[in-house]
């Protein structure tokens, strides 16, 4: 599955919006965005990326030699996903407008630690792609409904990723 083909499938799963669910988002979102801006200012950035770099990078700021071990590996991909995340988040947060070579740089960012995330675990992204998708069709059958997303089968989810 490609990426491409695999953002296409996602897209079956989003609900159909309609106005009863545009009010009812507004409302939600108006509620998460205090919370989120909350957890934002509680919650430091930096605090990420310098344990990061105190663990893989020298004082220069160069990259160290590559790890060989899957959990230094691992470390290094949940690191650097939480501190990019707060990148993400700040793009999202402080602009009216998105800019969009500013969120592709950011989410490339992110698909990299993912990717270290995987790797480290002898993962691929295709297969992560693929056993998602399942998963999703049998959460969501033809398209996305109220009732298959209340009315969930995990351990057939679960056995769909297996």
């Amino acid at each position: 599955m490609t990426p491409n083909e695999y953002q296409s499938l996602a897209l079956k799963t989003e609900s159909s919006v309609g106005t009863e669910t545009v009010l009812r988002t507004a409302a939600a979102i108006g509620t998460l965005t205090s919370r989120f801006n909350s957890l934002y200012e509680n919650l430091n950035q930096s605090d990420f990326d310098a344990i990061k770099r105190l663990i893989f990078y020298d004082v220069s700021g160069n990259p160290l030699e590559p790890e060989a071990r899957a959990d230094a590996r691992f470390l290094h991909g949940y690191l650097g996903l939480v501190s990019e995340l707060f990148e993400f988040m700040s793009l999202v947060r402080e602009n009216d407008t998105i800019d969009k070579n500013h969120l592709r740089e950011e989410l490339g960012d992110l698909m990299w630690y993912i990717s270290l995330i995987a790797d480290s675990q002898s993962i691929t992204l295709k297969e992560i792609c693929d056993r998602n998708i399942a998963k999703l069709k049998v959460r969501y059958p033809s398209r996305f409904t109220v009732e298959s997303a209340k009315d969930r089968d995990l351990e057939q989810e679960k056995n769909a990723l297996a």
